[in-house]
């Protein structure tokens, strides 16, 4: 006859290893998981962001039905794959999520940390311009690849050149006045809001 109390530790860490192996296997279920939040996210905001238009051509033409066929497939495919494993999913403990959302942020820092740095880029560009703020944000992204050196600083700086070029005299794309330039005297402020 087994004794419990022998047991009872294996049958924990049988118990603890079979939730990892569900969050950790090749079943991806917390992907589906993410794939469902965000699609469901996303249709939730499809009325806002895309307006009905009068037409006589069908209902079809309609600028949100893409999103929300392609959404919708997203949600309910993934929603497939989960239905199945729903009770184990809901049976994983707190603990178990934690220490599988800080593994996976570990193991794909620089992913997150170049989230992040996208993120601050996007909304710098109006406060210090677009030459300034690409060439940070690229000196970073190479600072955090371990390739920065003279070479691909310079090469950095001549892609900026040749981008914001192309994009104000090829293009003619123009950006706000940036917020940065305004402290500049008159005549300065003027040539970076043109130049740069």
């Amino acid at each position: 006859m087994k004794n419990k109390d022998n047991n009872s530790p294996t049958d924990n860490e049988d118990m603890l290893c079979e939730k990892r192996r569900l969050l950790n296997g090749e079943d991806n279920f917390p992907f589906y998981i993410l794939v469902i939040l965000v699609s469901i996210g996303l249709l939730c905001f499809v009325p806002s962001q895309a307006r009905i238009i009068d037409t006589d051509k069908g209902w079809f033409l309609q600028p949100m039905i893409a999103p929300l066929i392609g959404l919708g497939i997203m949600a309910i495919f993934s929603l497939v794959m989960v239905a199945g494993k729903l009770k184990e999913i809901f049976s994983v403990d707190l603990k178990t999520w934690s220490e599988y959302l800080y593994d996976s942020v570990s193991y794909n820092r620089v992913p997150v940390i170049t989230s992040v740095f996208f993120y601050i880029y996007i909304h710098m560009l109006n406060v210090t311009g677009f030459f300034l703020t690409t060439l940070l944000f690229v000196t970073v992204l190479l600072a955090l690849s371990r390739l920065l050196n003279r070479y691909w600083f310079i090469a950095t700086f001549l892609v900026t050149v040749a981008i914001a070029f192309i994009f104000r005299y090829v293009i003619g794309l123009w950006m706000d006045d940036v917020w940065l330039y305004e402290f500049l005297p008159n005549d300065w402020s003027d040539f970076a809001n043109s130049y740069l």
